[in-house]
């Protein structure tokens, strides 16, 4: 036994150390041993990787600089859409009620304007049948005022004729004023029974 304890414990931790070190098991690369064994155990020259198909876990996109959308997020961003979609088509009952006196406004806006039309209509009707009535008796009238006229007319000239006047009725008929621009001029018939109706009287 050493008289110095220290550097007996360093020597006694040096050998464990080393112990240690051989025993620990060597490094594995792409699952084969240097040794030759594969995952630790012999070869056995089958593939098991090539039979059995690729082990490795599934891949699960991540986001990329950001912009990527993890599975979580997008059910919860599909879960958003839907309770907006929904609130957009539930419509507020402010809205409802505007849209209600709205359909309402108009109805009662239609109705007054076909009663207003119906209305105008009716007078219409009326004002053409009074229109109609008031014709036909100016026509009777004016037919009647003629008549009177002309039997009156007949008679001064049977009297004129037989007092040798029949001139002097003529004259009377004849327009004296003066004539239109652009209307037939009459003048020397004018003169001529007026010539016939002085020579009567004379």
């Amino acid at each position: 036994m050493s008289d110095d304890p220290v550097a007996e414990f360093l020597a006694r931790e040096d050998g464990a150390l080393d112990e240690e070190v051989n025993n620990a098991p060597e490094p594995v690369v792409n699952g084969v041993a240097p040794n030759g064994l594969q995952n630790g155990h012999d070869d056995s020259g089958v593939d098991l990787v090539a039979q059995s198909g690729d082990l490795s876990p599934p891949a699960v996109s991540q986001p990329q600089n950001g912009r990527g959308a993890s599975p979580a997020s997008s059910v919860h961003s599909s879960s958003n859409h839907s309770q907006y979609v929904q609130s957009y088509q539930e419509e507020p009952e402010s809205i409802k009620k505007w849209r209600e006196q709205h359909l309402k406004a108009i109805k009662e806006k239609d109705e007054l304007e076909e009663k207003q039309k119906s209305e105008l209509r009716e007078q219409a009707k009326k004002e053409l049948e009074n229109w109609h009535k008031q014709k036909e008796v100016e026509i009777a009238e004016r037919k009647k005022q003629n008549r009177v006229a002309e039997e009156k007319l007949s008679k001064n000239l049977v009297e004129s004729q037989s007092n040798g006047q029949g001139w002097s009725e003529i004259a009377k008929l004849i327009d004296t004023g003066k004539p239109a621009k652009n209307a037939v001029d009459t003048s020397r018939m004018k003169a001529l029974i007026l010539e016939h109706k002085d020579e009567t009287v004379a």
